[in-house]
C-alpha cells in the first residue's frame, strides 16, 4: 500500500505568539516555521514548543549561515531548510520527518494483530482494506502491496 500524503488540517499563522498558542493548544503532526516572524522569532518558538511537544519541526529560513543552522538544530529543530528551496525538496523532507515520527513510536499508534490505526486512518492487513474517517477507500491490487517508510 502506498499513501502519499493525507493533510487533515493546515494552519497558517503570521504571528509567532498566536502560532505558539495554537501549537500548544492543538495537536500537530508537523510544524513548519520561519525564523523571522513577528512577535516571537522561530528560535524562541522552538525552545518553548520543545518543553511539551515532540512533533517534527522544519525550520525554513533565508538565514543560510552555518551558525544559524547549528543554532536551530541544537535547540530542537528536526530539520533546517534554507530559502530559496525546491518544492520537491520540501515535500521530500516533510515525508521523511513524518515517516520517522509515525513509524518510530513518537506518535501514538494503536495496533491489533492486523490493524494499524492512526487518527481516522485504519489499515487492515488481513482484510486488505483502508478506511479514512469511517469511509472505505477503494484500492487496486497494486495498492495492496506492502509499503514501509
Amino acid at each position: 500500500m502506498r499513501i502519499t500524503c493525507i493533510v487533515k488540517q493546515a494552519v497558517f499563522q503570521l504571528d509567532g505568539l498566536v502560532a505558539l498558542q495554537k501549537a500548544v493548544k492543538d495537536e500537530f503532526h508537523l510544524i513548519i516555521l520561519d525564523i523571522m516572524i513577528p512577535n516571537m522569532d522561530g528560535f524562541e518558538m522552538v525552545k518553548r514548543l520543545r518543553t511539551t511537544n515532540n512533533a517534527p519541526i522544519l525550520m525554513l529560513s533565508a538565514k543560510s549561515e552555518d551558525i544559524d543552522k547549528i543554532q536551530g538544530l541544537s535547540i530542537g529543530t528536526s530539520d533546517y531548510l534554507t530559502k530559496p528551496f525546491s518544492p520537491m525538496e520540501l515535500v521530500a523532507r516533510v515525508k521523511s520527518m513524518l515517516c520517522r515520527y509515525m513509524s518510530l513510536g513518537e506518535y501514538e499508534k494503536k495496533t491489533t494483530a492486523s490493524q494499524l490505526v492512526i487518527d481516522g486512518l485504519v489499515l487492515d492487513k488481513d482484510l486488505k482494506t483502508v478506511t479514512i474517517d469511517g469511509t472505505q477507500v477503494k484500492l487496486t491490487g497494486q495498492n495492496l502491496t506492502s509499503h514501509k517508510c
